[in-house]
């Protein structure tokens, strides 16, 4: 059983420089943003598997609480609290003793600790092993699977106050903040900090550069122009940059430049260098100004770096954008099952890719909302979209999805300038984004 205890040396820890704590701290928007950078720094930038009984136990006690509360906020995140104990049951009890350590007396670990006297009565009574006999008789990713699921939650009753307290705008503020805060006070029994400059100047190999040097500042624009004539065949009349992004890739420090540009014939749009340099020849700066404009210039870097994650990956292996034989035909089967509420239809298979731990297939079509009392199409197929054949729903779609998963996935609109145009770069970068689109990170 997993639990937290006082040690004190730290044997397993990320590296850092101060600058770059500085540089966490400027380049998020909002706690919850922080606190994401600060996990996947302090944990997820572990060699390490933290999970791991034997790694476990040569934590500090601030690494078992940031472990596990970012562990149970991911999966909270998802799906609420009753996801969360499904999920990783072995994680209930630390979580308890981290949320004390955290908040102390709080209405969000006292409904905790409520959810967690209800589950234990759930498995001392045999309610959680009948839930997991009937899971076994049906396939993991059928609809029957999900009502089982779904009706293991009425033994939480307390989950629903939980979630309210946890989902509030207001008090997930205070949430985070409490979180960061904690974090910040122990920082030398989180991760290593000194400066690497140090390191090398005393005899320690420095990291070797990439393949090519970043453009800097002072160059973007002639860099960009040049890339621009090799890519028209003629040079831009005008280049400037739009927007300075400092993030981190590959680990090190680094900046990228969204270039605004105007081609002979009037064509203007954005591209961007600095790290690597892409533009996207279908983004029109028409369409870039009708996006949302607090948040677009984020979304275009994070599109262009889903890009630049895409055309690597290949570059290393080209057998990542090959599917599995018969995943594409098992995914049409669960999402289009003549049982879901929303159905999509007339689909096409447009792209896929798989990075180590994360699959994303990109496909077109409609979405078929399926209304109690009607029949389900025989062909989902070949479905007419005309309302006077009684279609209601969403047409010229494009959508992105875990294959291997139960739902048909996040959608855009098939003409939508970025999100349609360049799903799969989009939907990759929105995954991995190097910047929050907005203060909640959702």
């Amino acid at each position: 059983m997993l639990k937290l205890d006082r040690k004190r040396k730290l044997r397993h820890f990320a590296e850092t420089e101060p600058a770059t704590l500085q540089d966490l701290k400027s380049k998020t928007q909002g706690e919850q943003d922080l606190f994401e950078a600060y996990y996947s720094l302090m944990i997820l930038g572990l060699k390490e598997d933290v999970h791991d009984e034997a790694v476990w136990k040569e934590l500090t006690r601030p690494q078992q609480v940031l472990a596990t509360l970012g562990l149970f906020v991911s999966q909270v995140n998802n799906g609420g609290v009753w996801q969360f104990l499904f999920n990783r049951r072995e994680f209930a009890l630390v979580t308890g003793e981290a949320l004390d350590e955290v908040f102390r007396i709080s209405a969000l670990s006292s409904e905790y600790t409520a959810v967690l006297r209800e589950f234990a009565t759930m498995n001392r009574d045999g309610r959680w092993q009948t839930l997991m006999d009937k899971l076994r008789e049906v396939e993991p990713t059928s609809p029957e699977a999900w009502k089982i699921f779904v009706e293991g939650e009425k033994d939480l009753p307390h989950s629903q106050a939980f979630n309210e307290i946890f989902f509030d705008p207001k008090k997930r503020i205070r949430m985070f903040s409490a979180l960061n805060r904690y974090i910040e006070q122990n920082l030398d029994k989180l991760l290593k900090i000194e400066s690497i400059q140090k390191k090398s100047l005393a005899g320690e190999k420095s990291p070797k550069p990439g393949p090519a040097e970043p453009v800097k500042k002072k160059d973007a624009i002639s860099y960009f122009s040049k890339y621009l004539e090799e890519q028209y065949k003629t040079a831009p009349e005008e280049v400037s940059i739009y927007y300075t992004a400092r993030v981190t890739i590959d680990s090190q420090p680094t900046q990228l430049f969204l270039m605004r540009y105007r081609m002979p014939k009037g064509f203007e749009s954005v591209g961007v260098t600095g790290h690597f340099t892409l533009h996207f020849p279908k983004l029109t700066f028409a369409e870039v100004s009708k996006m949302h404009q607090q948040h677009h210039k984020q979304k275009l870097v994070n599109a262009y770096y889903g890009a630049y994650l895409v055309e690597k990956t290949l570059a290393d292996d080209r057998s990542a954008a090959d599917m599995e034989p018969g995943l594409w035909d098992s995914f049409l089967r669960t999402v289009q099952s003549p049982t879901n509420d929303q159905i999509p239809v007339n689909v096409t298979f447009q792209d896929y890719l798989k990075m180590t731990d994360y699959e994303i297939v990109v496909y077109s079509g409609d979405l078929l909302y399926a209304r109690s009392g009607t029949e389900p199409p025989k062909n989902p197929q070949k479905v007419s979209t005309d309302p006077k054949d009684g279609f209601a729903g969403e047409t010229n779609l494009v959508f992105h999805a875990n294959p291997r998963g139960q739902s048909f996935g996040g959608r855009a609109r098939k003409g939508d300038p970025l999100d349609g145009a360049y799903r799969l770069f989009a939907s990759v970068g929105s995954k991995f984004k190097l910047l929050k689109d907005n203060p909640w990170g959702r």
